[in-house]
């Protein structure tokens, strides 16, 4: 015996499956597989307690961008962790420890969330005054 329950939702299926248009449009809308480029001309500027991260993007590629990742990397161990975000060209690090060497890599995230390969290591140890 059908309860009310199943026979509504039976109902609803029905209904949602005559409603439905084989009208979705002619073309599908093109996927994009590939990933941004990574960033070039990686540098790091140490200062005092900070280190201003910067690189090199082509311009014709900056209308697809939505971010770039600023990413620790740490050599002994091959890893990496997000150190922050970014829209522009270069990413100012602060509150860093003196006498000690930080390792970054940048990659770049377009508009559809793809994250693309990361840049090699730049390396700099951080002023203490």
């Amino acid at each position: 015996m059908l309860n009310k329950i199943t026979i509504a939702l039976t109902v609803v299926a029905a209904v949602a499956l005559v409603s439905c248009s084989n009208d979705h449009g002619t073309e599908p809308a093109p996927f994009d597989m590939e990933a941004p480029p990574a960033p070039t001309g990686l540098s790091v500027t140490p200062g005092v307690e900070q280190a201003t991260v910067a690189w090199d993007y082509p311009s014709e590629s900056m209308s697809t961008l939505d971010e770039f990742r600023v990413y620790y990397y740490f050599p002994a161990f091959n890893e990496a962790e997000l150190a922050g975000t970014t829209t522009d060209l270069e990413y100012v690090d602060t509150k860093l420890v003196g006498n000690v060497e930080y390792c970054y890599r940048v990659s770049a995230v377009d508009t559809l969330g793809m994250e693309g390969f990361r840049t090699g290591e730049e390396c700099a140890v951080i002023n203490t005054r």
